[in-house]
């Protein structure tokens, strides 16, 4: 048994269940207004994240990590269309996951998915490849809940 099931059982064998279950419930309605809140409130030119309830906007990138995801984006962007195999979308694409909005450095949506992407789109779907470059300002972020939901 893994940690996460023994904890669920703990968790439904109690007599609390049920308030624990509403409270749950209430929380992700409460998330689910804030998250429409930000996504209605979204404008271009303004980069922001939505994680845990919290909007996160996102400073300018120093020069030496603009220039690691141009390279990368140039690198992964030539092989795609080369290949015919897919659509790249660099750091303005604002990726909806479960529980929160990002907005990656670089994202690979496989041909069959790439259909989805539309000119008029402003938050995209999962992608099936991600590429962060880390910074030390975003590093919790990265190899914390990011991490986890890019998983």
């Amino acid at each position: 048994m893994t940690v996460t099931e023994f904890v669920m059982q703990e968790i439904r064998d109690s007599p609390h269940f049920k308030q624990y279950v509403d409270r749950l419930n209430d929380a992700l309605r409460r998330e689910e207004k804030d998250r429409k809140r930000f996504e209605e409130s979204l404008s271009e030119g303004v980069r922001a994240k939505f994680i845990h309830r919290r909007v996160v906007v996102q400073m300018p990138a120093r020069d030496r990590h603009n220039q690691a995801v141009k390279r990368l984006t140039k690198l992964l962007d030539t092989y795609a269309e080369l290949r015919g195999i897919g659509e790249l979308r660099s750091e303005q694409a604002l990726v909806r996951f479960p529980r929160n909005d990002y907005g990656p450095d670089i994202c690979f949506w496989k041909k069959t998915r790439a259909k989805e992407l539309t000119p008029d789109l402003l938050i995209y779907p999962i992608p099936d490849f991600i590429c962060e470059v880390l910074s030390p300002s975003t590093a919790r972020y990265d190899r914390g809940i990011k991490f986890k939901d890019y998983e």
